[in-house]
């Protein structure tokens, strides 16, 4: 799965390199989740250009219960997944002076690694999943 620079996205088998028709591909379970356009990822969007989230990851764990994303303020959002609805839920951090280009969840999901623009920083966020990620009394760090 791939998204292209004119907002699609496309489906293609690596091993007989082919593409395939989205119809074919929608009940497939993918082992990670980093493409910001998908079904799973209508909801992270501000706007609906689409411009303004450059970066997405899915928490790897058995449940994959959140997605990271990161924007062009600077900021990383936290949805719980899948992220379907126009108006999804989210929470917001602050941490980086300029775009985010990159997160991804590691270490089981222990960790989100983030990685600005122009500010040129590496930020490590610890999360807390012993209890609902997502709760009030629940947060990354």
């Amino acid at each position: 799965m791939v998204n292209t620079d004119a907002f699609e996205l496309k489906f293609f088998n690596v091993q007989s390199s082919t593409s395939v028709q989205a119809v074919n591909a929608k009940d497939l379970e993918w082992a990670t989740l980093t493409c910001t356009l998908s079904w799973a990822t209508q909801g992270i969007f501000p706007n609906i250009e689409g411009e303004d989230v450059n970066t997405c990851s899915r928490s790897l764990l058995p449940d994959k219960r959140l997605l990271a994303t990161g924007s062009d303020y600077g900021t990383i959002n936290l949805f719980r997944y899948p992220a379907y609805l126009k108006k999804q839920v989210k929470k917001e951090y602050n941490g980086h002076a300029s775009r985010v280009t990159r997160v991804k969840f590691i270490s089981d999901d222990q960790y989100l690694v983030s990685i600005g623009g122009n500010d040129k920083t590496i930020l490590v966020w610890q999360t807390e999943f012993d209890a609902d990620p997502y709760a009030d009394d629940s947060k990354v760090e």
